[in-house]
């Protein structure tokens, strides 16, 4: 690229460059590049003023040290646990994200994740494809008058309970700040993290990923659930410790897991995983081998962290972001992320 920009956007797909080229004309330089930000070794960085990633930019410190001039974050995405949040503030960048974009989608995708394990959907397809079916090996669970067990209830566990409630099932949910008009709204009672792992028969993750609640869901959680649980997780997948919950599978304990979201998630790419052959063994090493396992067992469904992912929701998140910098220019900016 022979000119630096001043407006980069990462991670981006056709649809975004030509909405966000045809809405920004006279707003700055713009850069465009379907690559993650740590991928691209070309871009000159130090022109750039406001910088728009997604969920596979690692924006760490290094990175954002080569941008002098950056004063605006504007990350596609609720979550921003791959942005160095305290290299951002000592270098006074503002960070915006995409809040509540999707509070119908991931819950829809959650428990449409959630009707597959329970009803052994991929397994009976693959018995249509064999031509060998044996419905005794398909019986699967209903949800009516199950407990359901939402960690988070921001928007997306909020929907969550909304569509939990039209199954006729018991919600229960943990929130460090809970939000008590849900208690009447949804029939919800808010219950500790430990009561919640013994009484559900299903958990569902929807917190963002802060060092707080790294690897919230552990031994000794995966330890207090039910024998026969499924566990969900369309939120992040550090949420999760993958080794425990690979020990707890393979011991029979829990009927399944469905995550759309897992720890090492970066190494599903081919590359990623030749340069671990070539490398020293590290904890993407262990991250590669615990998702290997999962990848085979045949009640874990592990899908590509496509939950966000309709046009509807991709059209909300191009929107607001496209708003969160429009604020920021007229120097009124808008969902501002604390740090």
């Amino acid at each position: 690229m022979k000119k630096s920009p001043t407006i980069a956007f990462f991670e981006t797909t056709a649809d975004d460059r030509s909405y966000y080229t045809a809405q920004m004309k006279n707003m700055g330089d713009l850069y465009f590049t379907n690559l993650a930000i740590q991928d691209d070794i070309e871009v000159d960085l130090g022109q750039v003023e406001i910088l728009s990633i997604h969920v596979a930019s690692d924006l760490n410190s290094e990175i954002i040290k080569r941008m002098p001039r950056l004063k605006l974050i504007a990350t596609r995405a609720t979550g921003f646990n791959n942005i160095d949040c305290t290299t951002a503030k000592h270098h006074a960048i503002t960070i915006c994200n995409v809040p509540g974009y999707g509070s119908n989608v991931v819950a829809e995708y959650a428990f449409m994740l959630l009707l597959a394990l329970c009803r052994k959907l991929i397994p009976g397809l693959n018995q249509m494809k064999s031509g060998n079916i044996n419905h005794v090996t398909l019986t699967g669970t209903d949800l009516h008058g199950k407990t359901i067990g939402i960690i988070g209830t921001g928007s997306i566990g909020s929907h969550v309970g909304r569509i939990a409630n039209g199954f006729g099932m018991k919600v229960l949910a943990f929130d460090p700040y809970p939000n008590h008009t849900l208690e009447y709204d949804l029939n919800l009672s808010y219950v500790s993290l430990a009561q919640l792992c013994e009484d559900s028969d299903i958990i569902t993750l929807h917190a963002p990923y802060t060092k707080e609640n790294h690897h919230i869901i552990d031994s000794r959680m995966l330890g207090k659930m039910k024998k026969g649980a499924y566990l969900i997780n369309t939120a992040r997948g550090e949420l999760i410790d993958s080794k425990a919950l690979v020990a707890v599978l393979a011991s029979g304990k829990l009927a399944g897991a469905a995550l759309d979201v897992f720890e090492g998630e970066s190494i599903f790419k081919i590359d990623e995983e030749i340069e671990l052959l070539s490398g020293p063994r590290n904890r993407n090493y262990d991250y590669a081998l615990e998702n290997l396992v999962l990848e085979k067992m045949p009640n874990v469904i592990l899908s590509p962290h496509n939950a966000f992912n309709s046009k509807e929701a991709i059209r909300l998140v191009q929107n607001i972001t496209l708003d969160n910098i429009k604020k920021y220019l007229d120097n009124g900016p808008q969902n501002v992320v604390a740090i």
